[in-house]
């Protein structure tokens, strides 16, 4: 996946064809979610946010094609900014949270 994002941001019309059309199809998907939770925001994360607009632009333009209308604003579709990093620090966030470790003292 790497060598297809890195030859995408390079201009490699066949590899950004590839993702486009992959963020395409994701989108029908997210915008069937969108369409039951109506959110304000999706963000795209980890390798394929680093593909930029390739993945991104398709996949928002899919998600409001296929998204049913509401009566607010449709939910915003942004490439996440930890990049590869975004599993670990959600991760390392959600254990901060959700243990009883406070402030490196045990309760």
């Amino acid at each position: 996946m790497r060598d297809v994002v890195r030859r995408a941001r390079d201009g490699d019309p066949g590899c950004e064809r590839v993702l486009a059309d992959a963020a395409g199809r994701a989108g029908q998907v997210v915008a069937g979610i969108v369409t039951v939770v109506d959110p304000q925001l999706v963000v795209v994360g980890g390798e394929l946010a680093q593909a930029g607009d390739v993945v991104v632009g398709a996949l928002r333009d899919s998600v409001r094609r296929h998204a049913l209308p509401h009566r607010f604003a449709a939910a915003d579709v942004v490439a996440g900014s930890l990049g590869t990093r975004a599993e670990l620090v959600g991760a390392l966030e959600l254990a901060r949270t959700e243990t009883d470790v406070v402030e490196g003292v045990a309760r």
